[in-house]
């Protein structure tokens, strides 16, 4: 994985340098799919979507159909919220489609 760095969550300052805590590479995708999962639908005001919707298996049933449910709802979540967890590994490179097109194909 690349050097990526970001701030750390939450959000502090480190007492030696007096700047905002900061984390790189697992630690930060770490971080961020926990935030990703423990967020519920409809929680963040300008992002009504983002999240996974975890709690309403809580307290359900735990037949084979719920942790199918469940499995899917955390990856579809994590592949669309976590951008350094799946982008580098799975995409190879952007293509302009058609300069009639406004729109990108993405080479898998």
């Amino acid at each position: 994985m690349a050097d990526v760095y970001g701030w750390a969550f939450p959000v502090s300052v480190d007492p030696s340098t007096g700047r905002i805590r900061e984390v790189n590479d697992e630690d930060l995708v770490r971080q961020s799919i926990r935030m990703i999962l423990m967020t519920d639908y409809g929680e963040r005001h300008y992002y009504p979507d983002f999240g996974c919707g975890l709690r309403q298996y809580a307290f359900g049933f735990t037949d084979y159909t719920a942790l199918r449910r469940l499995e899917a709802e955390v990856k579809s979540c994590i592949e669309r919220w976590e951008y350094f967890f799946t982008r580098p590994q799975r995409l190879t490179y952007w293509n302009r489609v058609d300069e009639a097109q406004s729109g990108w194909a993405v080479c898998v």
